[in-house]
């Protein structure tokens, strides 16, 4: 048995078999990760309500912790106190206070991630809104302005990031994790170069891309690179390359590039192989290039390729 108090709880509840499922915080670990609970309960909890419970854990294969937590027979959830919310302070006539911690709704110091996440969201958001136009037109200077105005909200506690919004998060251990609860995330660089790594092995391996990355990511029915966190899209990525570098003949690869460079320019390959290979891997000789110097070689003449 384990007493709980319910500090946070997201918006929706979950379904599954047939059970209702509302995520809780209850707490944080050592290391100040949030600690979600997967709650069985048919009425959806209240912050500060407290519950005795058994709790059942287990360990994904991608490490994440999953604690599912069932209401112990014979005991009711009891009102716990705990801290209200701005919107909940109320005078003895009934009037709500309009300042409570200086009007803040965020604590006056917020971490580096949080303020990357908030710009990522919010660039999405004004490339949404204030595209570039057919003509020509070009809306940075209205995008840097709308993502502008996000950050300063949030350094001045204007912004709230809530906690529902971030419940199950993929990737993150400690936190509650409820089958199909993934969030899609604002795109950015680390999808963008998981993208291609993932395209480059399905034409290695003639396969699928999305078959590849249900394979090798954390989720075997994603769908989209978009799906995963920048950690996870990078982890993913990792493993890939590796598989790739690990069944790839880099020597063998080279040299079909270069024939299709020639071909691409209509150069003699007899005649400009060796000057070819000289600019790329710093030798006329091909027998004494190993695997990692033709790997990089491949990468200097993919610049050629984009000039």
């Amino acid at each position: 048995m384990e007493k709980i108090i319910v500090q946070a709880v997201t918006k929706k509840e979950r379904k599954y078999n047939n059970q209702t499922i509302w995520g809780v915080k209850v707490g944080e670990d050592a290391e100040g990760n949030d600690v979600w609970y997967n709650l069985y309960t048919n009425i959806k909890p209240s912050k500060g309500q407290g519950f005795t419970v058994e709790v059942t854990e287990s360990t994904g294969n991608d490490g994440r912790i999953f604690r599912d937590a069932r209401i112990a027979q014979g005991t009711q959830a009891a009102p716990t106190s705990a801290p209200l919310r701005k919107d909940e302070f109320a005078s003895s006539n009934g009037n709500k206070s309009p300042v409570v911690n200086g009007g803040r709704a965020t604590p006056y110091t917020q971490s580096f991630e949080v303020y990357a996440a908030v710009a990522r969201a919010a660039h999405a958001l004004a490339t949404e809104l204030e595209p570039d136009n057919g003509s020509g037109g070009i809306n940075a200077h209205a995008r840097t302005a709308l993502v502008s105005t996000f950050l300063i909200a949030l350094g001045e506690g204007k912004l709230t990031m809530t906690v529902e919004d971030e419940w199950n998060v993929p990737g993150e251990t400690g936190r509650a994790a409820v089958p199909g609860a993934r969030v899609k995330q604002a795109k950015n660089a680390a999808h963008d170069h998981l993208a291609s790594v993932l395209n480059d092995a399905a034409a290695l391996m003639k396969t699928d891309a999305i078959a590849l990355l249900r394979k090798y990511g954390p989720d075997p029915d994603i769908s989209d690179v978009v799906y995963l966190t920048e950690k996870e899209a990078i982890n993913t990525r990792l493993t890939i390359e590796k598989f790739i570098d690990e069944n790839t003949d880099w020597r063998a690869d080279l040299s079909v590039r270069i024939k299709a460079y020639c071909l691409l320019k209509k150069m003699d390959f007899t005649k400009e192989r060796t000057d070819i290979l000289l600019a790329v891997a710093g030798t006329r000789d091909f027998k004494t290039i190993d695997q990692a110097t033709a790997k990089k070689a491949i990468e200097t003449l993919k610049e050629k390729y984009r000039g």
